[in-house]
């Protein structure tokens, strides 16, 4: 059985090899910086903040610092760790007073907060399931308004943003996937989705500041220009966009099917320096690169996007 998501759909579209090495032999790039997987921690953040409140989303924080091996760390590695656990807690500060408290005087209502869910694809001509394929997909909330329409709600946090940002958002292939499942699921059509964006502050901590002082500058700042750092953007469901999903996702597990059973993996050396592909000393064979390489944990494809 092949467990499907849309991180390796998109690792497949962009490199057989990669595919192969992340999905196949099972290993990732080996991190020898770490700090946290910032976006990782931050959707466990959010959807702890929906469903325990302020407090224990302050304390997972805490929890995930915890966690993090600090053995082989040099200056630079904890600078960039504070760094962004000041962000974090100044993120999540920022979410409850606004968005949070918002969606509590407008009625809003989680159903469920960073829920796995699992599904079958199936043949769009006859609508059978595709033998050998499961789905996977990790919604970041799914509410219910006050007219008791269904909204799923994803949270983002990015370093840029623009108007082309927001314009990829729409047709985002990944999230109407998402409505794809979950209306199977819940047996009724979402309203729509809210994507909340969140710009990652460049601004860093002095020499002369202390921590306190630094996350009290941060605040200050994310509080007096709100809408530099915080975006919201309400696209309604649509049904064209859903199908076509269906279609694509039909169309790749074909395409992996055939992949696998006749070893495909060749290497698009067009896309080795265009993303920064973490793979590229196992492809050019260097000396010792095995050693760059640990086996992928559970869950890591969820942010498989920094190996490319």
């Amino acid at each position: 059985m092949i467990k499907l998501s849309w991180s390796q759909r998109c690792t497949l579209q962009l490199c057989h090899r990669a595919y192969k090495y992340k999905y196949i032999d099972n290993i990732v790039p080996r991190s020898f910086n770490k700090a946290l997987n910032f976006g990782s921690v931050f959707h466990e953040l959010v959807a702890t903040l929906y469903t325990k409140g302020l407090g224990e989303a302050l304390k997972s924080i805490d929890a995930s610092l915890a966690k993090v091996d600090t053995s082989s760390f040099q200056q630079d590695d904890f600078d960039e760790l504070q760094w962004q656990t000041i962000v974090l807690n100044s993120m999540v500060l920022a979410i409850s007073e606004s968005y949070l408290a918002g969606d509590i005087a407008d009625g809003f209502k989680v159903i469920e907060a960073e829920k796995s869910h699992i599904a079958k694809p199936i043949t769009t001509a006859t609508g059978r399931k595709i033998k050998g394929f499961i789905y996977e997909c990790i919604p970041d909330l799914v509410i219910r308004d006050k007219d008791s329409f269904l909204w799923l709600v994803e949270y983002k946090t990015t370093s840029k943003i623009g108007q082309s940002y927001f314009e990829r958002l729409q047709i985002d292939e990944q999230t109407n996937g998402m409505i794809y499942f979950l209306e199977k699921e819940y047996g009724e059509k979402f309203k729509g989705i809210i994507f909340r964006v969140i710009k990652k502050p460049g601004i860093r901590q002095t020499k002369k500041e202390t921590s306190v002082q630094f996350f009290d500058r941060l605040q200050d700042v994310m509080t007096s220009r709100y809408g530099d750092y915080f975006f919201e953007q309400i696209f309604l469901r649509d049904e064209a966009l859903i199908k076509e999903f269906e279609v694509n996702l039909e169309q790749t597990c074909k395409a992996l099917r055939y992949i696998i059973k006749q070893e495909l993996y060749y290497k698009d050396t067009s896309k080795c320096s265009l993303h920064k592909c973490g793979y590229l000393p196992l492809c050019c064979n260097q000396s010792g690169a095995e050693m760059l390489f640990e086996e992928k944990k559970a869950r890591e494809e969820e942010t498989s996007e920094q190996h490319f």
